[in-house]
C-alpha cells in the first residue's frame, strides 16, 4: 500500500474507532465496503458476509473450469488407444491388401479399364489402416491430438496457477486477520462479516496432477516434423518439432515474443547448422520449460532469424540432459525416462 494510502487509511480507522461521521472526511471511503476494497482488494461473497480476497475469487474461477477439462482430455485419451488399437488391429491385413492392390495397378496401363477400381480400391484401403508410426499424420487424428494438447495445456496451467496462488493466501490471510484497520471495518459490519481463506484449494484440485503432468506428452506428424507441445514458465505453450541431429534448442521470434522473453543487447550471436542451412541466432535462457511432469530449468535456446522463421521451434536430446526422451509414434506419444 502507497503511503498516502496508507494514512487515509489509518484516518479512517480512527474515525471509525471515536465514532466520528465519515461525512466529514470528504477524502476517506464512504463506507467500511468501500474500504475493504479499495484498500485490500477484499470482496464479499456469500450473502456479501464473507471477505475473500480477489486472487482467491480468481483461484475458484479457475477450478470451475477444470472438471469439464478432466473430461475432455480423458475421452479425447480413450478415444485415440481405441484408434490406435484398431489400426494396429487392421495394418498387417490392408498392409498385404494395399502391396497386392499396388502390384496390380503396376501392370496396367495408365488406361486400362480397371485402372480406376482399383484405384478406388487403393484409396479405400488407405482410409482403413496405415503404418503405426504414421497414424498421428492421419488428419483427422492429428486433430483429435491438437485438440488434447490444447486442453492439457489450459489445464495443466490452472493447476500450476491454483497450486501456485494457493500457498500466498494463507499468509496474505493471516496478514489481513492481524490488521486492527481491517478488523476494525469488519466490527462495523457486524458480528458475521468475517475473512475468506478458509480452504486449501491445493486439495480440492490434486487429482488433476495425474491427468496433465504425465511422463508423456501427445505427439503428431505436421509437414513431415514429430511434433508437441511444452510449457515455458508454467504459462505458454510452445510447439516444438523433435530435433533428430541433437542439436541445440530453436525458437522462432514469435515464440520469444508470447513468452515475452527480452533478448539483451549483448546476447551472444551464434552460427547454427539447421540441415543444409547456416543461419545465425541470438543466444537466450528459457527460465523453465515443462514437459509433463518433468521441468528443464534455466533451457539455453536460440532465436532464429526472419529467414528462419519457417524452421520453428525444434528441440531435441541435448536440451533434455539426464531426462531420456523416447519417441512413440505409433502410440500418438512422446515419453521421458529420467536415466538416473
Amino acid at each position: 500500500m502507497r503511503v498516502a494510502e496508507r494514512m487515509r487509511a489509518g484516518l479512517w480507522a480512527v474515525a471509525l474507532a471515536l465514532g466520528m461521521p465519515l461525512a466529514a472526511h470528504a477524502q476517506l471511503p464512504a463506507s467500511p465496503q468501500e474500504f475493504l476494497r479499495r484498500q485490500f482488494d477484499l470482496i464479499p461473497v456469500a450473502h456479501d458476509k464473507v471477505w475473500m480476497l480477489a486472487a482467491e475469487l480468481r483461484i475458484r474461477a479457475l477450478i470451475k473450469a477444470m472438471p469439464d477439462l478432466e473430461t475432455r482430455i480423458l475421452a479425447g485419451q480413450r478415444v485415440l488407444e481405441e484408434r490406435v488399437e484398431t489400426n494396429q488391429r487392421l495394418w498387417p491385413a490392408v498392409q498385404s491388401q494395399l502391396a497386392a492392390t499396388q502390384r496390380a495397378l503396376s501392370g496396367l496401363g495408365s488406361d486400362a479399364p480397371q485402372r480406376l477400381q482399383l484405384e478406388a480400391q487403393f484409396e479405400a484401403l488407405r482410409r482403413q489402416a496405415v503404418e503405426p508410426v504414421q497414424l498421428g499424420g492421419v488428419p483427422d487424428v492429428q486433430g483429435r491430438l491438437i485438440q488434447l494438447t490444447n486442453d492439457r495445456n489450459v489445464l495443466a496451467i490452472h493447476w500450476l496457477a491454483v497450486v501456485s496462488g494457493n500457498r500466498s493466501l494463507a499468509g496474505r490471510y493471516r496478514e489481513l486477520a492481524a490488521d486492527p484497520q481491517v478488523q476494525a471495518a469488519l466490527a462495523k459490519l457486524g458480528d458475521e462479516h468475517r475473512l475468506g481463506g478458509e480452504k486449501d484449494y491445493g486439495k480440492l484440485v490434486a487429482r488433476y496432477e495425474r491427468v496433465v503432468l504425465t511422463d508423456w506428452l501427445p505427439l503428431y506428424w505436421q509437414s513431415e516434423r514429430l511434433r508437441f507441445c511444452a510449457l515455458a514458465n508454467d504459462v505458454t505453450p510452445l510447439t516444438f518439432s523433435w530435433r533428430e541431429d541433437g542439436g541445440p534448442t530453436l525458437l522462432t521470434a514469435s515464440m520469444v515474443e508470447r513468452m515475452a522473453l527480452t533478448i539483451p543487447d549483448d546476447a551472444p550471436w551464434v552460427p547454427q547448422q539447421v540441415g543444409t542451412r547456416k543461419l545465425v541466432t541470438r543466444r537466450v535462457v528459457i527460465p523453465r520449460l515443462r514437459l509433463g511432469r518433468h521441468e528443464l530449468p534455466d533451457l539455453e535456446a536460440y532465436v532464429l532469424p526472419p529467414e528462419g522463421e519457417d524452421l520453428g521451434g525444434m528441440l531435441g536430446q541435448l536440451a533434455c540432459g539426464r531426462l531420456k526422451a523416447h519417441l512413440e509414434p505409433e502410440r500418438l506419444r512422446i515419453r521421458w525416462v529420467r536415466a538416473d
